[in-house]
């Protein structure tokens, strides 16, 4: 996956889907974050469509995350 926004400013950061969810997601990145931020990324998804996801940031431990969805707006 690709990390394409932090709070609303373009960003280009690779991460790793640790887990999933129909209610957030877990994932690892190379980049801190802190609880609260809003994360925008790139998911793939069936024949290489990409899907654009929102996420708010609830917890770190270490370079691992995890975020709830938001909607998409």
């Amino acid at each position: 996956m690709k990390i394409t926004r932090v709070n609303g400013v373009r960003a280009a950061y690779d991460a790793f889907c640790t887990d999933i969810g129909i209610g957030g997601i877990g994932l690892e990145t190379e980049i801190a974050l802190r609880a609260g931020q809003v994360i925008e990324f790139d998911f793939p998804g069936h024949e290489d469509c990409m899907l654009h996801y929102r996420a708010r940031i609830l917890h770190r431990e270490g370079k691992h995350y995890g975020a709830y969805f938001l909607d998409v707006g």
